[in-house]
């Protein structure tokens, strides 16, 4: 229970920061790095839980509430999260607003999604599957982990994180849950590198690409390198895994966290130089810049940011950086194409655009009994979705060059 005084200061803190986010376009986490500066420890999540829920709630509580002021809505949110006084009108009204039948909007409100979006997952879902999926991406991420195991094993980090309540992931090998993550990361597992922060799906795209021993993996859109350091770990250390981003700066993160995991088979090249590398490697992972629809558990605020005309611009990118990479494999190479989207425009649609290739199905690198329940409808292509797996939304499809 806050003080008067804690739940002003939170309240401040919430208004400015979602503010920026939804007004002004802001990344919420970059806001959020700067705004809790000036907040105490005890009220940090508190702060990060309720700006994210009014993220996700900032369609129902404009609409329900179009003359009320920043704080009124606020003070809505608190109530339709049962944090403050109960406003049985506004509650009433929300779960009326929610029950509209029309199939689109019934989405779009489920998720503050916006309409366009909502339409694209009806389209491509059905009605029924597709609000599972609105419903599903509305909640918050769980707090997922991946056990470094050139210096750890699963086993043996799920004890050391006993006081996090760590669960073993169903899907993913290295993988587990913590069902009580604050403060993971000032633990001493975290400090030695013993494991990364790593969605279950991510996880398991990085799996899919089965790295062979001593093998020469390219990560060509690494970011921060979770899937390049998977990869690392995947190769026990040895042979190599070449990462780059045309956005060099993202790839800082990747130096540390590399450090710490003491991922010495990573190495890191201007994107020129490790795309040089295509004809001689072994496996070359594209995870694309996307929409970030399947992620809106982790990133809400992309629901305010993201425009229709947005998914033709990714899709083009997508399909030429696809096929300037198969072009330079050398006959039998691989690459994985992946997306954190849910969305068939960035996905199976770029894939039939490349040609000269053929799909490895999931089945034929897993087996099938672990590939079914992973893959779309007629098994050629991973597919995780969040109200199925209980992962981020992924998709990744497995491309072989023939000869």
């Amino acid at each position: 229970m806050l003080t008067d005084a804690e739940e002003a200061l939170v309240a401040r803190t919430v208004l400015g920061a979602v503010d920026e986010v939804v007004t002004r376009g802001a990344f919420l986490s970059t806001v959020l790095e700067r705004a809790l500066k000036s907040v105490p420890d005890a009220l940090r999540e508190a702060v990060v839980l309720r700006c994210r829920a009014f993220v996700r709630r900032w369609r129902a509580l404009a609409e329900l509430m179009p003359t009320g002021s920043p704080g009124d809505r606020y003070a809505g949110l608190l109530a339709l999260e049962g944090l403050g006084p109960t406003k049985r009108s506004l509650e009433a009204a929300f779960a009326k607003w929610l029950a509209v039948e029309a199939p689109v909007v019934r989405v779009a409100r489920h998720a503050g999604l916006p309409d366009w979006l909502a339409a694209r997952l009806v389209e491509q879902y059905g009605a029924a599957d597709a609000l599972a999926l609105a419903t599903a991406l509305d909640r918050d991420a769980p707090t997922c982990v991946r056990a470094n195991r050139l210096l750890t094993t699963r086993e043996s980090l799920c004890v050391a994180l006993a006081e996090f309540g760590p669960q073993p992931m169903a899907l993913a090998t290295d993988g587990l849950v913590l069902t009580g993550g604050v403060g993971v990361f000032q633990s001493a597992p975290f400090q030695r590198g013993e494991f990364e922060v790593q969605d279950e799906g991510s996880q398991l795209v990085a799996e899919l690409v089965a790295p062979p021993p001593k093998g020469l993996v390219l990560d060509l859109c690494a970011g921060s390198g979770g899937k390049s350091l998977a990869l690392a770990a995947l190769l026990k250390g040895k042979g190599r895994v070449v990462a780059t981003d045309v956005a060099e700066h993202k790839l800082d993160e990747l130096r540390r966290r590399a450090r710490r995991a003491q991922a010495g088979n990573v190495q890191i090249l201007p994107y020129a130089e490790a795309e040089a590398l295509i004809p001689k490697a072994d496996r070359v992972l594209l995870d694309a810049p996307c929409s970030g629809t399947g992620a809106l558990r982790r990133n809400p605020e992309a629901r305010h940011h993201l425009k229709a005309s947005d998914l033709a611009r990714f899709a083009t990118a997508q399909a030429e950086l696809l096929a300037r990479t198969v072009s330079a494999l050398r006959p039998g190479g691989r690459v994985v194409y992946a997306t954190c989207s849910v969305l068939r425009e960035e996905n199976e649609d770029v894939v039939a655009t490349v040609a000269g290739v053929d799909v490895v199905p999931p089945k034929e690198l897993w087996g099938r009994a672990r590939a079914t329940a992973l893959t779309s409808s007629d098994g050629r292509f991973l597919q995780l979705l969040p109200h199925r797996h209980g992962t981020d939304g992924f998709f990744a499809a497995v491309l072989r060059r023939r000869a």
